[in-house]
C-alpha cells in the first residue's frame, strides 16, 4: 500500500493518457505505466526528452501535489522537467505550473512535491521531460494528489539562516512551495552561486565570503518576496573532495567510508541501499583537518565493484582540484579494500616564505636561512633582476609519512630545482651544467601554474649500503 503525506489523496476519477512516445496504448512499458496504480511497472525509453499527458472528463479533481515513485531506479526518472496545466475547454495545456531542474531524488520510494494552484481546476496536465541523470528513462508511478495544505498568501524559504564555507559547502536556499516563478535576488549574490528565475532557487558552492542578508522576489503566482540570511567564511583547514563514480550494476551494494586515524572520526561514510545511483558521480566536499585518514571499500554481494565503478580522493586549492588517490574495490585484481593516505598539506598554499632574488649564495642548498633573506607570501613577493630566484622553507612533520612517497606542488613555468633537507630530488629545465644558475632555463612551458611531483621518502647511500631518510615525523 503507498502511502502519501498527511492529508494527501489520489483522485480515482476516469482519465486518459497521451504521449509522443512511439509507444501505443496497452504496450507494457508504454506511458501509461506512468499513471497505472502499480510501481513496479515503469514507462521506458532510450530517450529522456518526451512527455506525457494526463485529460480527465467530467469530474476534475484539485491537483495541488504531486508524488514521484522511483522503485529504485531513481538516476533514470526525470531530473529537469516542467509541469504544464490546461483549464477545462482547452484544448492544450500552456499554463507553466512548475519548473523542476536537476532535480535529486532523495528516496527510493515516494518523492513528493507540493504545487502552488490554489484557484484552478485543471483538465488537462502534461509533463514535458528534458533529462534524466542516466541518459535514458524509465518512469515508474507519478501519483496526482489532492492535499489538504493552508493556501500560502506569501512565499516562504526553506532556509531563514544559513552558514556555508567557500569552496566546501553547497547551498540550495528556495520556496518551501514549488510553482513561484519570474524571480530575482537582491543585493547580487557571491560568485559560485546563482539564482534560476523560473525556479526562485539560490544554488552552488560559494567561493567568497560574505555575511548579509539576500531577498528573493517572485513575480507568479502572484507578487512576493522572501529573505534569508547567508554567512559564508574560508576554510582555514584541508578542503578534500571525495569523488564517487558509480558503475551501471551492482552500485546499490557497493559501500565506502573514510575516516580520520588519529581521532576516529567519520568524514564520509556510504552504506548498502543509501545514496547510490547508477552511471552517477557524486562529488561531496569537507573541511577536514590534515593528517592519516583511512580509506575502506566493500561490495556485499561479490568480491569486486563494478568495472566502471571507482573513487577518488582529491584536494582542492582554490579552483584547482588535485587527485590524491584513484581506488576501487576488486579483491580478484590485488586491490587492498583499505588503504591510508595524508590528506593535507604540510606546507599550506599561502604560507610565508624566505626568498633571495637576483644572486646564488655558495651555501644556498645548506638547510640554514640567513637572516638577510626577505619574507613574503605568494602576490608579495619582489622581482627579480634576473632569471634567479631563491625560496626556503622549513617545516616540521607531525606525522610519519603513509607510504614510500610524498608529492610537492611547485608552482614554475621555466625551470627549477628542489632541493630538501640537503637532497636535491628535482631538477626541470636547467642543465648540469648550469649548476652556478649563470644561463636561464633551457627549456619553459606555457603556463605559470601548479605542477606535481613525487619524490621518495628514503634514498639509497652513495657512499655505503645503507638508506638515507629524506622525510620523518619531527623533521
Amino acid at each position: 500500500m503507498v502511502s502519501y503525506a498527511a492529508g494527501c489523496y489520489r483522485s480515482y476519477e476516469t482519465f486518459t493518457v497521451t504521449s509522443d512516445s512511439s509507444k501505443g496504448a496497452g504496450v507494457y512499458n508504454g506511458p501509461e505505466k506512468v499513471f497505472d496504480f502499480d510501481i513496479t511497472s515503469s514507462w521506458y525509453e532510450e530517450d529522456p526528452e518526451h512527455y506525457v499527458q494526463v485529460q480527465w472528463s467530467n469530474w476534475i479533481p484539485q491537483i495541488n501535489s504531486f508524488s514521484i515513485n522511483t522503485y529504485y531506479s531513481r538516476s533514470q526518472h526525470p531530473s529537469s522537467f516542467k509541469l504544464y496545466g490546461g483549464k477545462k475547454g482547452a484544448s492544450s495545456a500552456d499554463d507553466l505550473l512548475l519548473t523542476m531542474e536537476d532535480l535529486e531524488y532523495t528516496s527510493n520510494d515516494e518523492n513528493q512535491f507540493t504545487m502552488l494552484m490554489n484557484e484552478n481546476n485543471y483538465q488537462l496536465l502534461r509533463v514535458d521531460i528534458t533529462k534524466t541523470q542516466a541518459g535514458n528513462l524509465r518512469f515508474n508511478e507519478m501519483a496526482l494528489l489532492t492535499c489538504r495544505y493552508s493556501v500560502p498568501d506569501s512565499m516562504e524559504l526553506n532556509y531563514n539562516e544559513l552558514q556555508a564555507t567557500t569552496r566546501v559547502t553547497s547551498v540550495r536556499v528556495g520556496p518551501i512551495y514549488d510553482g513561484f516563478s519570474s524571480c530575482s535576488v537582491s543585493p547580487s549574490l557571491p560568485a559560485g552561486l546563482s539564482l534560476d528565475s523560473e525556479t526562485c532557487v539560490v544554488s552552488g558552492i560559494p567561493t567568497a565570503t560574505v555575511d548579509t542578508t539576500f531577498t528573493i522576489s517572485a513575480l507568479k503566482p502572484f507578487s512576493t518576496q522572501a529573505s534569508f540570511k547567508l554567512t559564508v567564511t574560508d576554510c582555514d583547514k584541508t578542503i578534500i573532495e571525495v569523488e564517487r563514480t558509480y558503475g551501471a550494476s551492482g552500485y546499490a551494494y557497493e559501500t565506502h567510508s573514510l575516516y580520520n586515524v588519529k581521532t576516529g572520526l567519520a568524514v564520509e561514510t556510504v552504506w548498502q541501499n543509501t545514496n547510490q545511483k547508477a552511471s552517477t558521480t557524486v562529488k561531496n566536499r569537507y573541511c577536514v583537518e590534515s593528517g592519516r585518514y583511512e580509506l575502506s571499500l566493500d561490495q556485499v554481494s561479490s568480491n569486486q565493484w563494478a568495472a566502471d565503478s571507482y573513487i577518488k580522493i582529491n584536494t582542492v586549492y582554490d579552483d584547482e582540484s588535485v587527485t590524491i588517490v584513484k581506488w576501487k574495490y576488486d579483491l580478484a585484481s590485488g586491490y587492498s579494500p583499505s588503504i591510508t593516505v595524508y590528506l593535507g598539506d604540510t606546507i599550506p598554499r599561502g604560507s610565508e616564505w624566505s626568498y633571495k632574488m637576483g644572486e646564488l649564495p655558495a651555501n644556498w642548498k645548506e638547510d640554514t636561512i640567513p637572516e638577510d633573506w626577505k619574507k613574503g607570501k605568494k602576490g608579495e613577493f619582489e622581482d627579480s633582476t634576473n632569471h634567479i630566484q631563491l625560496y626556503k622553507k622549513s617545516f616540521t612533520l607531525e606525522d610519519d609519512i603513509a607510504g614510500s612517497m610524498f608529492e610537492m606542488g611547485i608552482r614554475y613555468k621555466h625551470g627549477c630545482v628542489v632541493v630538501v633537507n640537503g637532497y636535491e630530488l628535482f631538477r626541470n629545465h636547467i642543465d648540469i651544467e648550469n649548476e652556478n644558475l649563470t644561463d636561464p632555463a633551457s627549456d619553459s612551458y606555457d603556463e605559470l601554474m601548479y605542477r606535481r611531483v613525487s619524490f621518495p621518502v628514503a634514498l639509497p647511500s652513495a657512499e655505503d649500503n645503507s638508506i638515507q631518510e629524506i622525510l620523518k615525523k619531527g623533521t
